[in-house]
């Protein structure tokens, strides 16, 4: 095996940008939704620069984290010696040419910080309040066909849990309720892109289009952040908004 072929077999990717500048991609995920950790490296005519452009810490606010300069002072605190943070957001590491290779290292080891420190600013969600009403609505509807905290196999093999299920004539329809922040009036998007893809495993089955259904908590969305979130599930999934339960309720009450 010749040091390309290892590279790639550990999961990185290099492609060229021009002006001698890579783009590489890691095997290493920023958040929950398998975003991969990426840098741009470029030669500064004495040396070369890995950065992100910002793209670890705007990943991180479209995600949720709500980011301020007090906290990103934080973060500049526990960075590595030649490690940069600017207040925009723009994580870089300046090294000469014997250097790059430790840099990109260091670089990526810094990144995931990074990301686990804006994880933990994201606003709190309260996915089991939501889910507990998900249940008081459609429960006395479903009957004995209710089912809780059930397991399907995907395509991939890999075994996935959804929370609730109604036993339907056709099959088993799995429903995952997906919460939103009230005070905030944002998705978690880490519950979204989780739920696409244990709806996107199962759809490669070949299943019936009805045994996969998300329930969005829409009552706090602005039009855009729920037309976004439901544009995005649709692909893999039937989506029904919640705030208009009453007039899905009927169909989990027929088990035809």
């Amino acid at each position: 095996m010749n040091c390309s072929s290892l590279i790639e077999s550990l999961g990185f990717s290099c492609l060229p940008r021009g002006d001698g500048a890579v783009r590489v991609i890691s095997p290493l995920f920023l958040a929950d939704d398998g975003l991969h950790a990426g840098c741009y490296v470029e030669n500064t005519g004495g040396g070369w620069r890995t950065s992100d452009y910002g793209e670890t810490l705007m990943h991180a606010e479209s995600l949720g984290a709500e980011l301020s300069q007090k906290r990103i002072r934080t973060i500049q605190r526990t960075l590595d010696n030649g490690m940069q943070l600017d207040e925009n957001g723009v994580l870089s590491i300046h090294t000469d040419n014997a250097g790059v290779a430790s840099g990109i290292s260091r670089f990526f080891s810094a990144a995931i910080t990074l990301a686990d420190c804006a994880t933990a600013w994201r606003p709190k969600v309260r996915q089991d309040t939501f889910a507990a009403q998900v249940e008081q609505a459609i429960s006395p509807v479903a009957g004995e066909r209710w089912r809780r905290r059930i397991s399907a196999y995907g395509a991939s093999g890999h075994q996935m849990e959804f929370p609730f299920g109604v036993e339907m004539a056709f099959g088993m329809t799995f429903l995952q309720p997906i919460s939103a922040n009230h005070e905030s009036g944002r998705m978690n998007w880490s519950d979204v892109y989780k739920a696409h893809g244990k709806m996107s495993d199962l759809k490669a089955l070949g299943a019936d289009n009805r045994t996969r259904v998300a329930i969005v908590d829409d009552d706090a969305l602005d039009l855009e952040e729920a037309g976004n979130a439901i544009t995005l599930l649709a692909h893999s999934c039937e989506v029904l908004r919640f705030s208009r339960h009453e007039r899905w309720l009927e169909r989990f009450a027929n088990a035809a």
